[in-house]
């Protein structure tokens, strides 16, 4: 007998149903990468790669954004950080997410793109980021734009990586 039939005759269905989600819920919790989804009550959950911004739930079939931890559909980030400003009077849940949104900025986890001023965050990987609105390409380390004004290669106003071998920042991860 299998592990699961022997549970299934130990314990009503509705306890192995409970024992199996919280089984999901630990698995949740210890893989890297796992994001849940942001709308109520839901128990849809994901393993991101870098590459990917988004997250179509399987179970309630919302679209998550990865970047800004929030669910706008029809939306880029800076037009819903734009509406959660402006609803930011009236509305709690829009005051709290906005001041999720500041907070994760004052502790390092997010910051502003240096070109628009969206609120960007890292999820993992390289120190090169690409703001999702204005394209700008961003150097996680120094906070500032990875190129100067004559884009790519101009490394006058922007982060100096590798430019004679050094590094732009004691802290740079040296992979962009």
């Amino acid at each position: 007998m299998t592990g699961s039939v022997l549970a299934l005759q130990l314990v009503s269905p509705e306890e192995y149903q409970r024992f199996l989600g919280r089984g999901l819920a630990v698995a949740e919790q210890r893989v890297p990468n796992s994001y849940h989804c942001r709308t109520a009550d839901c128990p849809g959950w994901c393993v991101y790669e870098d590459a990917v911004n988004e997250f179509r739930c399987p179970l309630c079939a919302k679209l998550n954004c990865l970047l800004c931890k929030a669910i706008h559909e029809g939306q880029n980030c800076r037009q819903y950080q734009d509406n959660l400003r402006l609803q930011a009077h009236d509305d709690v849940a829009a005051r709290q997410t906005n001041d999720m949104l500041q907070m994760l900025v004052q502790c390092g986890e997010a910051m502003h793109c240096p070109a628009c001023r969206i609120v960007v965050q890292k999820k993992d990987g390289c120190d090169w980021i690409r703001c999702t609105v204005c394209h700008t390409e961003i150097c996680w380390v120094t906070k500032g734009p990875r190129w100067g004004p004559g884009g790519p290669g101009d490394t006058s106003g922007g982060c100096r990586c590798n430019v004679n071998g050094q590094r732009c920042h004691p802290h740079c991860q040296n992979c962009h």
